[in-house]
């Protein structure tokens, strides 16, 4: 439940350096893949696609938290990640709705903390949209107050 890190070329994108480690082949022959991610700040979140040599597959979600510090070199940086999957309950939920619904789609009635994980990510985004909704009033407002008040500071010549 610890972190992990290696040294990583100073240009190498936090997401590509997630997706080369999270796409593996066991040597017993099973296969995970990326099928989707996006970041959230240095939070990477992904659909992950788990293939059994009887071709039986699994999807899940993963949040994988990142971290780069100096390094010695002025060519490389330290990355460190947790990698966290859904039904470790993590509390992150900024997965964006598409990939909800896609993992929704490929992985359906999850149970334990992947259920409750995927509804408090849902239950985040909600909150998320009615507090840009109020933003985007309170502006509206903001300007209807300030037209207004123009006609009684600049009167027409």
């Amino acid at each position: 439940m610890g972190w992990t890190s290696y040294t990583i070329g100073r240009n190498q994108k936090t997401a590509d350096v997630l997706q080369r480690e999270l796409t593996q082949d066991s040597a017993q022959g099973t296969r995970w893949e990326v099928i989707d991610h996006s970041m959230a700040g240095s939070t990477y979140y992904a659909i992950i696609k788990r293939t059994e040599t009887t071709g039986a597959t699994m999807y899940y979600g993963m949040v994988v938290l990142t971290e780069r510090r100096a390094s010695y070199s002025r060519d490389t940086v330290e990355f460190y990640f947790k990698d966290m999957t859904e039904d470790m309950g993590p509390h992150y939920y900024d997965m964006p709705a598409r990939m909800l619904n896609k993992l929704d789609q490929l992985s359906p009635n999850p149970t334990g903390y992947a259920k409750t994980w995927r509804e408090s990510c849902r239950e985040h985004l909600a909150r998320k949209t009615q507090k840009a909704a109020q933003r985007r009033q309170n502006k509206k407002q903001q300007l209807e107050r300030l037209a207004a008040l123009i006609p009684q500071y600049f009167k027409a010549a």
